[in-house]
């Protein structure tokens, strides 16, 4: 009798082994489940030049901070992504901030800081991107962290369109210099179309000696473009000399520029 039940417990055990393989195949082949998101899909720059807050960063002597500066913006939550290119890999910094009728700058640490209180600072920075999201807007742009060189001493902006050369006294070496364009204006244009811009260096220190600005214009014909300067408190109109797609001018102080069309 035990002979006769020997077999039955054998296949009985294949059958078991057997669905049970089946089963776990059929979960290892089936597609998961799709995840929602949580964070709404928002389209990015949607929204005209002339109504995205005034936001941009400065780098600070050490190369190790830069400030985000908000002005112009709606009041509530804000929302900030900064990603930065260091050394062959990417680091993030995220926060938001609680805005009011009042400019607002905020310090961010490009590196980590231990629960004992020691900092690590992120070397060899190159540059990155900066997003904001606020109310259903979302905005972003790219930025290029250089540092001076006094014997090549121009700078440009990621996407090449913007070009500034210094003097070769202008800064000390290595002093870091950040290129962006700004979401949005700190002021009203005074006349014309924006067409270029704007576009921004931010440094620790202020330059010494001339500016020498161009600016790259979209293909085709060209009605009286004119470089504007913010020197701080208003715009002011340069000198500008147009070269097939390029416009160029003399910086008087300021470190943001736009060009206008008529």
């Amino acid at each position: 009798m035990k002979f006769k039940i020997l077999p039955v417990l054998i296949i009985t055990l294949l059958v078991t082994i057997t669905i049970g393989v089946v089963v776990v195949m059929k979960k290892k082949t089936s597609p998961a489940a799709p995840v929602e998101s949580t964070t709404p899909s928002l389209p990015i720059n949607a929204i005209p030049v002339e109504e995205r807050p005034y936001i941009f960063l400065t780098p600070d002597l050490s190369a190790h901070n830069l400030t985000l500066h908000v002005e112009n913006a709606p009041e509530g939550t804000m929302e900030y992504e900064l990603l930065y290119n260091t050394q062959g890999k990417q680091d993030g910094i995220f926060g938001r901030l609680t805005l009011t009728s009042a400019p607002q700058d905020k310090v961010l640490l490009m590196g980590s800081k231990s629960a004992g209180g020691k900092v690590t600072y992120y070397e060899g920075v190159t540059g990155g991107s900066l997003t904001v999201t606020y109310s259903d807007t979302r905005l972003k742009e790219s930025f290029n962290f250089l540092s001076f060189d006094p014997k090549s001493p121009t700078i440009s902006s990621t996407d090449s369109k913007f070009t500034v050369k210094f003097a070769d006294n202008a800064y000390k070496a290595k002093t870091p210099i950040i290129t962006m364009k700004t979401f949005g204006l700190p002021k009203a244009l005074p006349t014309g179309k924006l067409i270029v811009g704007p576009y921004t260096f931010t440094a620790p220190l202020e330059p010494k000696g001339e500016l020498a600005l161009t600016l790259t214009l979209p293909a085709g014909e060209h009605v009286n473009p004119t470089i504007y300067e913010y020197d701080g408190e208003s715009w002011v109109k340069l000198t500008t000399k147009l070269s097939g797609d390029n416009v160029t001018g003399s910086s008087l102080g300021g470190n943001l520029y736009v060009v206008v069309a008529d």
